[in-house]
């Protein structure tokens, strides 16, 4: 198991985008349980990209495709969990129900309106095995106004994740 953690309100941590980016896959190998493997990364991160926003942004994500390793699926695509998609279920994510997949050297603009959503989401690789091979991470949408923030005792903006390889 790998386990990482994103401190959301770091705007400079490498790899954060959102509600407007570019989420770029791309192979790599990595070593999180000790032995290397090959995989597909989120904007050259095996624990990055983190997409954040606010509730009711119109959420712009340009998946761009640079997988180029042969020895694995060099095709992707991405989809959210817990977001609804009414009018945008072409921005949905999955490749061979919705969508294409994305091939290599090409890209995707996702474009949807997170509209009253606001809570903690994921999303992943939806091809494959790019979701087990660690292809997923966080999405948030945060809600500026939320009626029951003085309810929360601490609030810090940590979020923990765990990879199990």
């Amino acid at each position: 198991s790998y386990y990482s953690s994103f401190h959301s309100s770091h705007a400079q941590r490498q790899g954060n985008i959102g509600p407007v980016g570019d989420l770029i896959v791309s192979n790599g190998n990595v070593n999180p349980d000790g032995f290397e493997r090959l995989t597909a990364l989120a904007n050259s991160q095996i624990d990055g990209a983190l997409i954040k926003g606010n509730k009711g942004d119109v959420f712009q994500i340009n998946v761009v495709n640079q997988l180029d390793n042969n020895t694995i699926l060099q095709s992707t695509s991405i989809h959210r969990h817990g977001l609804f998609q009414k009018g945008t279920g072409w921005a949905d994510g999955p490749a061979f129900v919705n969508q294409c997949p994305i091939v290599k050297g090409d890209s995707f603009l996702y474009t949807f309106d997170s509209a009253d959503q606001a809570g903690t989401f994921w999303y992943h690789s939806h091809l494959a095995t790019q979701y087990c091979d660690g292809l997923r991470r966080p999405f948030i949408i945060y809600d500026p106004n939320d009626p029951q923030a003085d309810l929360y005792d601490v609030d810090d903006g940590t979020l923990a994740c765990l990879l199990d390889y």
